[in-house]
């Protein structure tokens, strides 16, 4: 749909809202990159990290009960997609929560 509303626009911008614990942050890079440039860059992200238990149970997400727990998993998920972002070159990323090998940043 984003996609969409910026191919048929010239003036308007779109933002869409991801859960960190529910979408992968490289997935999240490649969506993104894909809608931006289908609207000349102007597609925005907002990132929730999310406190609700029902929500994670409904999804069979691990829910961290301390909040520095997922403070922490949602700074390394926004880290992974600046490191995308700035870096022209592939890259591993060995953190505490992603594990990933030779990744880049490119529209789908």
């Amino acid at each position: 749909m984003a996609s969409a509303l910026l191919a048929l626009t010239k003036n308007i911008g779109i933002f869409t809202t991801v859960h960190t614990s529910f979408h992968h942050p490289v997935v999240i890079d490649k969506e993104l990159a894909t809608i931006d440039d289908v609207g000349n860059g102007r597609a925005g992200l907002n990132v929730v990290c999310g406190w609700n238990t029902t929500e994670y149970a409904a999804f069979g997400i691990k829910f961290w009960q301390q909040h520095e727990d997922r403070d922490r998993y949602s700074h390394e998920w926004f880290d992974v997609i600046k490191n995308l972002w700035w870096r022209k070159e592939p890259f591993d990323w060995n953190g505490q929560f992603f594990k990933l090998k030779d990744i880049y940043s490119f529209p789908l």
